[in-house]
């Protein structure tokens, strides 16, 4: 996650936050996890208006940036938080 997570990749964090057996890692997503209404004006232009705030499985968000669960630097960083945490879960072990 991080500044180029927006809208519908927020939409997709928020379906995983607060789900047993996951964590987000990264830097705080853009947003834009809202749904907008266009309006049409009386001079024929387009008003965007925010219509909805998208909710996690808990009913928390605020439409705000989204913090990840492990703060990492952006990149390779990020990729290896995952995997050792992927790796350190009971389903990843060697059997």
């Amino acid at each position: 996650m991080g500044a180029g997570t927006a809208s519908s990749g927020e939409a997709v964090a928020l379906a995983f936050r607060g789900q047993p057996g996951s964590r987000s890692f990264g830097q705080p997503s853009a947003g834009f996890s809202t749904g907008n209404r266009p309006t049409t004006l009386v001079d024929g232009t387009t008003l965007l208006l925010t219509h909805n705030v998208m909710t996690d499985r808990n009913g928390q968000g605020d439409g705000g940036r989204m913090q990840p669960d492990q703060a990492t630097a952006s990149g390779p960083a990020t990729l290896a938080a995952a995997q050792a945490w992927l790796l350190a879960q009971p389903a990843c072990q060697a059997r």
